[in-house]
């Protein structure tokens, strides 16, 4: 399936993103709100589509893009935030494994969409990996942050219903128009954020206070980030929205195994710590997830 083979490409990129934004909020970012921004101004960059049969939507469809992309950059800012204050390990499946319970509710309520019993399995299966993947305990920290699993579950709402809405456009037009309109929607959003003076302090302090190699590291993971983004749009705009998100159980399988490495070779970068026990739990949840991704490649 082309869908599936994009979709496990986009998550394997957007796990090492997330992973490096996690490394970077450590290092580089203390103001959230300052980092979302340039991830939303770097959205601008979407005029290079222009050639590429870009065209004004009807007023309708023009809202929702510009929505669906708005929501997208507004929910960065709880998930980077609770990303910030716990483990990239607990936080990123927290957040996988709620936004495809949203968006497949959203998509059969709003959109009329109809899945087998076997999608349905599958569905399941990622979901039950995600949590069991979520509740498992690291050596670094035995104690679960509520204030990130709040600020985590409130961004999964907004990033489910931005995938709704995502699927919503690609129903109606082609992928550029779609893709295009709403990375104006998160534009939009970043004009509000550079209203803020914290924002612009943030962007001070990181433009004058890091050395150039963690400036261009940014740069670079944007780079990454964007690629595994378009990917995901580009399944979305192929399938289901909800088993292609469902799908972010690959993503774990792709974090595991980078912060298993990064705890052996460099620990203090993303301040994690497996131990053997904690590895078996999230290999269990890892085996869950691949039955699930095998019953929606059948």
């Amino acid at each position: 399936m082309t869908w599936l083979f994009v979709a496990v490409s986009a998550y394997m990129l957007m796990a090492l993103s997330q992973l490096f934004d996690k490394a970077l909020l450590n290092v580089a970012f203390k103001e959230v709100k300052a980092y979302v921004f340039i991830i939303a101004a770097l959205g601008s960059l979407v005029v290079v589509l222009l050639p590429f049969g870009v065209s004004f939507l009807d007023l309708n469809l023009t809202l929702f893009a510009l929505i669906g992309g708005a929501l997208f950059v507004i929910a960065l800012l709880p998930f980077l935030s609770a990303l910030q204050g716990d483990e990239a390990s607990r936080v990123i499946p927290l957040i996988g494994g709620t936004v495809p319970i949203v968006s497949l509710l959203g998509e059969v309520i709003f959109l009329g969409a109809e899945l087998s019993n076997q999608d349905y399995l599958s569905f399941s299966l990622l979901v039950i990996g995600a949590i069991v993947l979520t509740l498992t305990k690291s050596e670094t920290s035995k104690k679960r942050s509520w204030s990130a699993v709040i600020k985590a579950l409130i961004g999964a709402l907004l990033f489910g219903a931005s995938f709704v809405i995502t699927k919503y456009v690609f129903n109606n037009i082609d992928f550029v128009n779609g893709f295009f309109w709403m990375r104006i929607g998160g534009v939009i959003i970043a004009l509000f954020l550079i209203l803020q003076k914290d924002v612009r302090l943030g962007l001070k302090q990181f433009f004058t206070q890091n050395k150039n190699f963690v400036k261009a590291g940014y740069f670079g993971n944007q780079v990454l980030n964007g690629s595994g983004f378009v990917l995901q749009n580009y399944a979305i705009s192929l399938a289901s929205v909800g088993l292609v998100n469902a799908l972010q159980g690959v993503q774990y399988i792709f974090v595991i195994i980078f912060v298993v490495l990064a705890s052996r070779f460099k620990p203090s970068l993303l301040g994690e710590k497996i131990s053997k026990r904690v590895l078996i739990e999230k290999i269990t949840a890892i085996l869950i997830i691949v039955a699930g991704i095998a019953l929606l490649a059948m």
